[in-house]
């Protein structure tokens, strides 16, 4: 009988040790996700993604292509991205159309989350968005307001920041 109060003991004493313990901050199949994109295990809110070089956030526009365009970021429902989790692993879903955001390379656009590999995105310490299966190519943008894929380069066009 000492014995399994001993042991209840111990074990209440490590469940409260695990409650304490910090989530652990790497992404599907151990990927470092823990930059400023909120990419966790659950669908998060929605917010903004922001590229570094003309500060423009990503919109989708009425045609389903998506860009930074000329307009600064104004918060509406077409420039709001949300992560989802699914079987397959994380997509950007567009709060206006619900929508994933897909890089079937050059072309960016949003089209019906069903899951093909070319809706799944990570987000690196870099502040790239890659494409989750081929990690060399990442979401570019240019001055002009255009979004498309591109050879990932790390420079400040390919960086994207939520917020």
């Amino acid at each position: 009988m000492r014995i399994r109060a001993s042991l209840a003991t111990i074990v209440v004493a490590l469940s409260g040790l695990v409650a304490v313990a910090p989530a652990a901050e790497a992404g599907p199949e151990g990927r470092d996700t823990s930059v400023g994109i909120q990419q966790t295990t659950g669908p998060q809110a929605f917010g903004l993604l922001r590229n570094g070089a003309t500060g423009r956030c990503l919109e989708e526009r009425p045609d389903r292509t998506v860009g930074t365009g000329a307009n600064p970021c104004n918060g509406s429902s077409a420039q709001k991205w949300q992560w989802q989790f699914l079987s397959s692993g994380p997509v950007l879903v567009n709060e206006r159309s619900r929508l994933c955001l897909t890089g079937l390379f050059p072309m960016v656009y949003t089209s019906t989350c069903n899951q093909p590999a070319y809706q799944r995105f990570d987000h690196h310490s870099t502040g790239q968005l890659k494409l989750y299966w081929n990690q060399n190519h990442a979401l570019d943008s240019d001055a002009n307001g255009a979004a498309y894929m591109h050879q990932s380069n790390d420079g400040n066009f390919q960086k994207w920041s939520w917020g």
